[in-house]
């Protein structure tokens, strides 16, 4: 996922399912949750990539921007 920017899966959990996720990270970098899609794998067409990457891409990175914006730098804005 690190290299690509984006993780892959083809019916690795689910028969029928293919899906592409992004990272979300705090303001330190460290992972703190993530944006997937899922589609049936018959529908699924790895030219499709690049613009679900995209997509998923930028809503991670305004996700990113707002956790940030928080003060703190953690996604519970210093909650437990």
């Amino acid at each position: 996922m690190r290299k690509a920017g984006y993780g892959a899966n083809t019916e690795e959990t689910e028969q029928g399912v293919s899906g592409l996720g992004v990272c979300i990270r705090d303001a330190h970098g460290k992972p703190v949750a993530a944006f997937t899609t899922a589609i049936p794998t018959t529908w699924f067409n790895k030219s499709m990539i690049p613009r679900h990457v995209t997509a998923l891409q930028a809503a991670a990175s305004t996700t990113e921007r707002s956790i940030v914006a928080g003060g703190n730098g953690s996604l519970t804005g210093g909650r437990p």
